[in-house]
């Protein structure tokens, strides 16, 4: 690490003072450094390195085991989380574990050549200078390491991939010092201005007058929170993203502010027509540098978003208002509650909290509300819930409450959209990369004038593994809210609607949870209360991003069949009578949240439920079916048209729906380009054949314009368009016509 270590020796400015010396002197007058490594690989790679750094320098090592060091001697610590003692002394620094890998300075680094380099006083070992290497594996420390010299001043980089990403300056005691982060930028560079609160980083996406608003609301915003509690003007340095893709490459997070904890620095994503924090993070972090950390979880939660005055780019007490009015709003200890986040909708919590946290410190008579929000984030005074504070609060909220539901936005004109899945499982391959938008522009240029977007969310960890499962789990999404919202963003500019799809699965790779049969009244009890805080949150989102329509199930065959299959000796009406009315529930909650058309999907096969099963289609505003119509293999053999076939199934689904007076969407509808694409459209099987693709387009062309004609249908989603824009091809034995004959015939489909 030569040239790295000397960088870091050149980089290091300001922090001069005899303290600091004396811990370079100590180090490199106390005899040999320690070098605390395990046995193994990375142990002999560190052996041959420091008889190197020996060779041109007058430093000497010594090779111990970690747990064998002297308490007197300087050290130096390598090795990975696995390794206790530099897990201990990477925590002093400041750095965290979380399930995606470590996090330093607000980045995070899980990959192979992620490692962590850094030099400051040792904490169990007054006035000597330790160096600690983390890597994330040691592999990548190994490809890393070329030099042990250690640098003249307090200091700490992180390189990820091999490539430095982050450098800082550190007081001897270890802590970041403001101002001397470094964070690699997007292509294009950035550009910093002045802003009230500080200095801004601008990449080209972001132009003067978005920052210059911003900057505003942000004065604005410390003004507001000065009322509950006190916080100093200190300056913040605002690095800001143009793009979700761009944050989360250089912090590992997509959130709307990440804050680096340690320094006077937040992130902040300020990408066209996507919701931004308000100044929230410049808040919390100016609170961090006023009290320190808050005591409680939820307070360090709240009083930010109370001072920002705004949820996701909607006024606050609107979105109070609206949560208030719900039957099922969460109570004072569920809010306070350590793990809440485990449980309610951020959407949900975060407002509330900030509603809670303002009600109490304003409630205490003639004292000062600061002076209370104060002793609140310190921990000098907590809320402890008792039945007579919970009916306070819950009285107030009533008072907040808005009755009426969101504005109604209908869908009134034909769709002819596609859905948009994401290329692979990680969010840069997906919703929040760039490429996304690339690829949802050429559906546009087609012809696509909607899209359909799905976000797999799952139990962890996996049920039904357990008699009864304990729903009461955290909920995953494989997209997050600011990368769907990125992406609505991106279909909204293209004058495109939006349908949003949750799904919510079992385990990650599981069954749809919907169609699992649960042993006990109980079970499905509890599958219902999890469903429920499942959609709640997706209708929220769904209304904060201006979604025209939200698919409320999929594949909930066991879930919505309210009526006994025929077949059955056994009925339990008192079990079918109760999924009605908890499905009916569903429906009035996210009509309470949600403004948009609301629908519901069922398979269009013989498996499950089918169209004709479902009984509550005059409750929803549109009726929607997975349609994969198989072709009978003599059919096809003797090369007869497949119109009429996929006419036909197309009819038998519509009839059922037409007579409640609603239409039928296709949600979604497809062939994939595979050898067997007539006998099991919905599964792809076979040698790749896009010619057999291209007939079943050509005959799915010619029955939707007869359906456009007749106005028995919504509109349809093609399946499948990727987010990467260089999916498809030949070779592909997928759904997607791109790159293949089938998109000639693209225009006619979409009704160009």
């Amino acid at each position: 690490m030569t040239s790295a270590l000397a960088a870091l020796i050149l980089a290091a400015a300001g922090g001069s003072g005899e303290g600091v010396w004396q811990l370079y002197r100590n180090l490199t007058e106390a005899g040999p450094i320690e070098l605390a490594v395990d046995e193994g690989p990375l142990r002999e790679h560190v052996r041959r390195v420091a008889r190197e750094t020996s060779s041109r320098s007058s430093l000497e090592f010594v090779l111990v085991a970690p747990a064998a060091a002297r308490t007197d001697a300087p050290r130096v610590l390598l090795g990975t989380w696995e390794t206790p003692e530099v897990r201990r002394l990477a925590e002093a620094l400041g750095a965290e574990e979380k399930p995606s890998g470590y996090h330093f300075g607000a980045k995070g680094f899980a990959g192979h050549g992620d490692v962590l380099a850094a030099w400051f006083e040792d904490p169990d070992r007054a006035g000597t200078l330790t160096g600690l290497y983390l890597a994330h594996d040691e592999t990548g420390l190994i490809s890393l390491l070329e030099d042990l010299t250690p640098p003249a001043r307090p200091s700490a980089r992180s390189y990820r991939a091999g490539t430095c990403v982050f450098q800082a300056e550190l007081t001897p005691a270890g802590e970041l010092v403001a101002g001397t982060s470094v964070s690699r930028v997007p292509e294009g560079g950035k550009r910093s201005v002045w802003s009230p609160f500080g200095k801004m980083s601008l990449p080209a996406g972001v132009d003067d007058e978005t920052a210059d608003d911003y900057g505003r609301r942000v004065g604005l915003a410390h003004e507001r929170l000065l009322a509950w509690i006190p916080v100093r003007n200190n300056r913040v340095v605002a690095l800001a993203y143009a793009h979700v893709e761009d944050k989360l490459r250089d912090t590992g997070d997509s959130a709307l502010f990440t804050c680096a904890t340690r320094e006077d620095t937040v992130h902040v994503l300020l990408s066209p027509d996507v919701p931004d924090d308000g100044g929230a993070g410049v808040l919390a972090t100016r609170l961090l540098k006023t009290h320190g950390s808050a005591a409680e979880a939820w307070v360090a939660e709240a009083a930010p978003v109370a001072g920002a005055g705004t949820w996701w780019g909607r006024d606050l007490d609107a979105h109070i208002a609206r949560l208030a009015a719900s039957a099922h709003r969460p109570g004072i200890a569920d809010l306070i509650d350590p793990v809440a986040d485990l449980e309610l909708s951020p959407h949900v919590r975060a407002p509330l909290r900030a509603a809670l946290f303002v009600w109490f410190v304003e409630r205490t008579g003639g004292e000062e509300p600061a002076a209370v929000g104060k002793r609140l984030w310190t921990g000098e005074e907590k809320i402890t819930p008792d039945a007579e504070l919970e009916r306070a609060f819950r009285a107030h909220l009533a008072e907040l409450a808005a009755d009426e539901a969101p504005p109604r936005r209908r869908v009134d004109t034909f769709i002819s959209g596609v859905a948009l899945e994401p290329a692979g499982t990680s969010e840069l391959e997906g919703y929040a990369a760039r490429g996304a938008a690339e690829s949802l522009a050429a559906a546009r240029a087609v012809g696509a004038d909607a899209v359909a977007l799905s976000t797999f969310t799952y139990l962890d960890p996996g049920w039904p593994s357990l008699p009864e499962p304990d729903l009461a789990r955290r909920r995953r999404a494989t997209q997050s809210d600011t990368a769907l919202a990125q992406i609505v963003s991106d279909a909204q500019s293209l004058s495109m609607r939006v349908l949003l799809q949750p799904h919510l699965l079992s385990s990650p790779g599981g069954h749809f949870a919907g169609s699992l049969t649960w042993r006990s009244q109980e079970g499905w009890e509890a599958f219902y209360d999890e469903y429920e805080g499942f959609l709640e949150h997706y209708a929220l989102l769904a209304e904060l991003l201006g979604v025209d329509l939200l698919c409320i199930g999929t594949e909930l065959a066991a879930a919505t069949r309210f009526e006994a299959e025929p077949w059955r000796r056994r009925v339990n009406h008192e079990l079918l009578a109760f999924k009605r009315l908890r499905t009916l529930r569903w429906l009035d909650q996210t009509r309470a949240f949600f403004g948009g058309d609301v629908t519901l999907s069922v398979r269009s096969s013989v498996t499950g439920i089918t169209v004709k099963d479902f009984t509550l289609w005059d409750r929803l505003d549109v009726a929607a079916t997975a349609f994969f119509p198989p072709i009978p293999p003599a059919d096809w053999s003797e090369r007869r048209d497949p119109v009429g076939e996929i006419k036909r199934r197309l009819q038998a689904s519509v009839d059922p729906v037409l007579q409640s007076g609603r239409k039928m969407l296709l949600l979604p509808v497809g062939f994939p380009s595979a050898e067997r694409a007539h006998r099991l459209p919905s599964s792809p099987s076979g040698s790749p054949d896009p010619e057999k693709q291209e007939v079943l387009f050509e005959a799915l062309a010619e029955v939707l314009e007869v359906a456009r004609e007749r106005e028995e249908m919504a509109g349809f989603f093609l399946w499948k368009w990727s987010t990467d824009p260089q999916a498809g091809g030949l070779a592909d034995s997928g759904y997607t016509p791109r790159g293949k004959p089938a998109e000639r015939v693209l225009a006619r489909l979409f009704g160009r």
